[in-house]
């Protein structure tokens, strides 16, 4: 099926985050996102007291995508979408929605195998490696600092931090109550 890569506007080649064109807010002032400051809203039992901080909110593009991430060591690219619900990540990387999605902890979710599979692999990722997330905002480089299991019920790696990280999250094959967790700490 041809036609513009996921995040892109119909009839673009470009993706929204580099095309100014596309930039214009949905009140039609021009502005491409707005950041707001929120506190977290997540009732979760499980939820952690550091993550009942302030998270950075960019306002959507027109297609309801947030931006891109960027592997190169796994050679890939892909979009990002708030929410972590299954149709999501069959398309997309998935934003965690109480967690930043600029300043602080970003923390994201994809498949590994299936359709939408953007983190196969991501396991083998090494300390140093680099991963690019862009927004309208900009682009932030972070190098993978570790590469671990951890418990489907282990909250803590979203929890908010003052630095600015991106965790990445995905399921272990045959092993459903564990997760992948890969944290990358801001180089640029």
């Amino acid at each position: 099926m041809g036609g513009a890569p996921h995040g892109s506007p119909v009839g673009s080649d470009a993706p929204p985050w580099t095309n100014p064109v596309n930039q214009a807010g949905a009140d039609g002032s021009g502005q491409g996102f707005t950041v707001t400051h929120r506190p977290i809203e997540n009732n979760s039992a499980t939820q952690s007291q550091t993550q009942q901080g302030r998270v950075t909110t960019v306002t959507p593009f027109p297609d309801g995508t947030i931006g891109r991430i960027t592997i190169p060591a796994l050679n890939r690219t892909a979009s990002v979408r708030p929410g972590t619900a299954l149709p999501t990540l069959d398309h997309y990387v998935g934003h965690f929605s109480y967690t930043s999605m600029w300043d602080g902890n970003i923390a994201l979710a994809s498949h590994n195998r299936g359709p939408g599979s953007f983190f196969a692999g991501i396991w083998t990722l090494q300390r140093g490696d680099r991963i690019y997330y862009e927004t309208t905002l900009g682009v932030r480089v972070f190098e993978v600092v570790s590469v671990e299991q951890i418990r489907e019920t282990d909250l803590a790696n979203l929890d908010h931090t003052h630095e600015n990280s991106i965790t990445l999250v995905t399921c272990v094959y045959g092993q459903g109550a564990l997760r992948w967790s890969i944290v990358g700490r801001q180089v640029e």
